[in-house]
């Protein structure tokens, strides 16, 4: 599989463009990333010389750069849940639900017992609803077609802390042990996030939330921040030294400062071999866009990028 995909991407001329590849969390797929990745060394460099032999760069980083579809990862862990609930396919549902229709067609005169039970039945399904709820929603927001890299995190979040909360409240015993087993095929699958860096570089490039969110929502905000910044830098380096070059060919002939206080400010400055500022710095030195008052709707941040690829053409 990992020949064909390579045959694919050398058709479409994209190998050097490949960043991520998303599937299933089927093991196959774990099979595929690693071949095509091996494969693709034997051309190309996944870091500036990395062998000391002069190859085209690609920035494919292997199983850093596979993404695990969040809308599989989000039916198992409900799988997970309603198997350990033993609750049956749609259609033994219905089957259950036609058959108390008739029960109460046929019998006019049902025991306490049997009320009981029923409302007991009617409790257990409302704890289901409340459950299945969020799964629900956080399924429609991934098929939406408007998803993104950076929801990832938050829907491992929103996921995350509704099992927590469940599982803090007062139910049924077996809920509650089903929610456990919830919870830790979650927490499986949220592990792999930490793998890399990819899922923390889509945050910040919503121009709106930039680093905020990184920063505010997980454990060492501060650090992982740098090293997305250390990371673009880079896997971008080409395009830094291009952009340098340019800089520094567009300033006149006759512009160069060699007077007194060119030499004084350069004494004091110190000798600084390139002092070009990183795009990549300014962006996150600059405000989050304020959507409402931006130019654009930004539903698409793409379309953000577009409107400023020559302002960050690093970034972008």
């Amino acid at each position: 599989m990992a020949a064909l995909v390579y045959t694919v991407i050398g058709n479409y001329d994209i190998i050097e463009k490949l960043l991520l590849v998303t599937s299933n969390s089927a093991s196959n797929n774990d099979t595929l990333v690693k071949h095509l990745y091996n494969r693709l060394l034997l051309e190309y460099n996944d870091t500036p010389n990395s062998d000391g032999i002069e190859k085209p760069l690609i920035r494919f980083q292997g199983g850093k750069g596979q993404i695990r579809c969040i809308a599989h990862v989000i039916n198992m862990v409900v799988k997970v849940i309603l198997t350990e609930l033993d609750t049956g396919s749609l259609k033994d549902a219905q089957g259950h639900l036609n058959q108390d229709l008739e029960d109460d067609n046929n019998f006019h005169d049902i025991s306490t017992t049997n009320t009981i039970t029923r409302l007991r039945d009617w409790e257990y399904i409302s704890h289901l609803q409340t459950i299945l709820k969020s799964f629900y929603e956080t399924t429609q927001l991934v098929s939406d077609g408007h998803s993104s890299i950076a929801s990832i995190l938050y829907i491992y979040q929103q996921l995350e802390q509704h099992i927590q909360k469940i599982i803090n409240s007062e139910i049924n015993p077996t809920i509650l042990a089903a929610m456990y087993s919830g919870l830790a095929k979650l927490q499986k699958y949220q592990a792999f996030l930490d793998e890399t860096l990819i899922f923390y570089i889509g945050s910040i490039l919503d121009p709106r939330v930039k680093s905020t969110w990184l920063e505010n929502n997980t454990p060492n905000g501060a650090n992982t921040l740098v090293k997305v910044k250390e990371y673009i830098k880079t896997l971008y380096q080409s395009e830094a030294i291009s952009i340098t070059c340019a800089s520094n060919e567009s300033r006149p002939e006759g512009n160069n400062r060699t007077g007194l206080r060119a030499r004084i400010y350069q004494q004091v400055r110190g000798h600084i071999e390139n002092p070009e500022i990183s795009d990549v710095d300014i962006y996150f030195d600059t405000p989050v866009v304020d959507y409402e008052a931006n130019e654009l709707d930004l539903a698409s941040c793409l379309d953000w990028w577009k409107i400023h690829a020559k302002e960050y053409p690093i970034m972008s």
